[in-house]
């Protein structure tokens, strides 16, 4: 399960049941304000890589979860090195303009894998999905 950028409630949400391992791309220090719309970072993060600082945090909530930080800016990524998102199962995006969202879910279509776009303002939120029809094989 991987993301880009940080939401301080998707992550928590899928690390709480139990996933394999995570990663969080973000560029950016932890500032003053985020400390006041994160709860999952704390006073002694302000300066450190934002990243770094989330991962080690949500780790607590999941022991057996492998975490990972990736200290740059996902758009950055995305322009320069789009096969670094080719080893990951599912993407959670937040926090990227249009034009990166729409490069990286045709880079995550070709692949096969899901993508999940977050976006969060206050009280409200939406996501969507990028992901290929799933048929059931089955009795539902």
């Amino acid at each position: 399960m991987e993301s880009l950028d940080y939401d301080p409630l998707t992550l928590p949400s899928i690390l709480l049941p139990g996933i394999g391992s995570f990663t969080i791309i973000d560029g950016t220090p932890v500032t003053g304000s985020d400390l006041g719309n994160n709860f999952f970072l704390s006073p002694t993060s302000l300066g450190q890589p934002r990243a770094r600082a989330a991962m080690e945090l949500l780790r607590e909530l999941n022991e057996d979860a492998h975490g990972t930080a990736v200290e740059r800016d996902p758009a950055e990524l995305i322009d320069t090195e789009p096969a670094f998102f080719l080893q990951f199962s599912m993407i959670i995006a937040t926090a990227l303009d249009e034009p990166h969202v729409a490069r990286l879910a045709a880079l995550a279509w070709e692949a096969g894998i899901p993508l999940v776009i977050v976006r969060v303002a206050g009280f409200l939120g939406y996501f969507r999905v990028v992901a290929r029809e799933h048929t059931g094989g089955g009795n539902w």
